[in-house]
């Protein structure tokens, strides 16, 4: 009778396991099966799926404790690059490796074969002094390239056409669906094959451009889940406008940042890391400054509109509640007059900030999750954090009170001052509402976002989508409340989003900020000083201070049912992470849970700030020592919760 072969598999069960203990677990099979393949394995009384690490033909009879594997489920599941990626992020993260790759699993149920894209239309000449411009970016390495709105679509057709000749593969990384559709639009137009990767895609258009990136010539364009694909070969990744905080995995485990993961992947695949917006950050500045970067200015000589600066007191004092200044309103009939479109930037989506009850003067909030409620157009009032909706005339339920006030400017009430100012104009919104569906954003790929329309009204991410040569005139509505928000990186994003509509408007054009505080420095350095000035001056303080990147930022979180029991856990971590040896190295502050519930629960964190560019031993084991119901935040949005 012939002997029977067995093979031990190190296998990592799709769960949350303690960080301390290894997350892999020895199983047997009567089979070899490849690493990387989805199993179905028995673990403890439950049946889990898990991926192979390590195959290999036993000498003898499993032992006893060994338990055999189940099924096979999908064979090559991930490869081994996904594998070593997901273990990287998993110890970057203090996440569980079974966590973190339920990120590189596909539904295999729904795959179809890629099949090739149909639309591919002559190629057009592309300016050669561009080409010339982007010779520095073909050294292998990480280069940062600022470059115009108006051209940088060119300048990623051109890096593709002189990259895909090594047959590696290319992805390229934008913050939103709305940038991916277009630039997949802008890509069709001249003639590059490729695929689409995002989540607003079907779910067979998904998993096939998921298959496809396994082709060592793909193309692939996606937000941040496309850099966890099954690429065989990766030669380039293009991170476009790295600055935006879309980037940032907030909500689920693993709490990932984009930009962070694609440097990893940049540097476990071998691959060149390209970031392109129209100005460096202080990221660049410092990368740059340490020999890790090359940063290419294709801007700095470009004309830039100058600012004109609006006093809104003065507005309020002559009666002037409008969102719109007297001069603002100028400017923009001068600009329709002269066929030219106007861009108006508001800080939120929405129709106000607040709403205010008229008798007891408190905020109208959420019973759910106690986030404001912001009105519609139906009469009932919504939950911005949540799905709830109040009946038709809704009343305060402090005091009883049906009357509202309006506190604030979102888009749609500024939309609607100005369709009431400039009946005969063609305005548009384009917010997170407007682009909920995907036939709306269809419609604006297909017909382009200034196309139909004189002026368009959105927030402040709006700018990263637009290159049309024809926008003149660039209004931000209510400027100080894009500078509120008490975070360390808003006078950063605020700076990088004023000269990109500078950029955008042109040296004929004009940009317009309507603030309470036209005195302030700030301002007045934004108005009369260069991008890489004011941004030496920022990265300056910023080194002072000891903020990101000049230190890590950790954010220990604790989600319960109850305030109190929320903020007694962030004491304990507090003390907890307070008896570890004295640093002098990191800082420790104790946030208390907010009024503001998130999905009805409350949270409390432990902030940690660490000097330099890596945590201390003893925090990070201290780190991997915390219950499965405490999430690290390695890279937090804000100081604040």
């Amino acid at each position: 009778m012939p002997s029977t072969t067995f093979y031990r598999l190190e296998i990592a069960p799709l769960t949350i396991l303690p960080l301390k203990r290894s997350p892999f677990f020895t199983y047997f099979s009567r089979q070899a099966i490849e690493a990387g393949s989805l199993v179905s394995i028995p673990f403890g009384k439950q049946q889990l799926r898990g991926i192979v690490s390590i195959c290999q033909e036993l000498p003898t009879r499993p032992a006893p404790w060994m338990k055999e594997v189940t099924a096979v489920i999908t064979p090559h599941c991930i490869t081994p690059g996904q594998l070593a990626l997901a273990e990287s992020i998993s110890r970057l993260y203090f996440t569980s490796l079974g966590k973190t790759l339920a990120h590189f699993i596909t539904d295999t149920t729904k795959l179809s074969l890629p099949t090739p894209r149909t639309a591919i239309t002559p190629k057009p000449r592309l300016p050669a002094a561009l080409k010339k411009s982007l010779s520095p970016l073909a050294v292998p390495g990480r280069h940062a390239l600022s470059i115009a709105p108006q051209d940088r679509d060119s300048a990623i057709a051109l890096l593709i056409a002189a990259r895909k000749k090594s047959k590696r593969s290319i992805v390229i990384i934008v913050p939103e669906i709305i940038g991916a559709e277009l630039l997949s639009s802008s890509l069709d137009r001249s003639g590059i094959d490729h695929r689409l990767l995002t989540s607003a895609e079907t779910g067979k258009q998904y998993y096939s451009a998921w298959e496809y990136a396994r082709d060592p010539r793909s193309i692939i364009i996606g937000t941040r889940q496309a850099l966890f694909a099954p690429f065989s070969a990766l030669g380039t990744i293009i991170m476009v406008d790295p600055i935006d905080d879309a980037y940032k995995q907030w909500d689920m485990s693993p709490r990932y940042d984009g930009r962070r993961i694609a440097s990893l992947l940049a540097e476990s695949s071998g691959a060149d890391l390209i970031s392109l917006a129209p100005f460096a950050t202080i990221a660049d500045m410092k990368a740059e400054a340490a020999g890790h970067l090359t940063h290419t200015d294709l801007v700095a000589a470009l004309p830039i509109a100058p600012i004109e600066t609006t006093n809104l007191r003065l507005e309020r004092y002559r009666k002037n509640y409008s969102p719109l200044s007297e001069t603002a309103r100028t400017r923009i009939g001068q600009a329709l007059g002269r066929q030219e479109k106007i861009v108006v930037i508001v800080n939120q989506s929405g129709y106000s900030k607040i709403t205010l009850c008229e008798g007891c003067k408190n905020i109208f909030r959420c019973p759910e999750c106690q986030a404001p409620l912001h009105p519609e157009k139906a009469g009932t009032y919504a939950c911005s954090a949540c799905t709830y909706h109040t009946p038709l005339f809704p009343s305060c339920p402090g005091c009883g009170h049906i009357s509202f006030r309006q506190v604030g400017f979102g888009t749609e009430r500024v939309e609607r001052e100005i369709r009431k100012a400039f009946t005969y104009a063609r305005i548009s919104r384009i917010d997170r509402t407007a682009l909920d569906t995907r036939a709306e954003r269809s419609a604006l790929v297909e017909h382009g976002l200034t196309e139909a329309a004189d002026i368009l009204i959105g927030v402040p991410s709006l700018l990263n989508h637009l290159s049309d040569p024809s926008i003149s005139l660039v209004v931000f509505v209510d400027t100080d409340t894009f500078l509120t928000w008490s975070d360390f990186r808003t006078d950063e994003r605020f700076l990088e989003r004023v000269f990109r509509a500078r950029l955008l408007a042109g040296g004929q054009g004009l940009v317009i900020l309507e603030t309470f505080q036209p005195e302030s420095a700030f301002f007045r350095k934004i108005a009369s000083e260069t991008y890489g000035k004011i941004l030496q001056t920022l990265t300056d303080d910023r080194s002072a201070l000891a903020y990101p990147p000049f230190a890590e930022l950790a954010a220990v979180e604790v989600i319960r049912d109850s305030r109190g029991l929320a903020d007694s856990a962030a004491e304990k971590l507090g003390k907890a992470v307070k008896a570890l040896p004295e640093s002098e190295k990191w800082r420790i502050f104790i946030q208390q849970a907010p009024e503001r519930r998130f999905r009805g629960q409350h949270i409390a964190r432990v902030l940690i700030r660490v000097k330099g560019d890596a945590f201390p031993d003893q925090l990070e084991d201290w780190f991997r020592s915390l219950p499965k119901d405490t999430f690290v935040d390695r890279d937090p949005l804000s100081l604040h919760v």
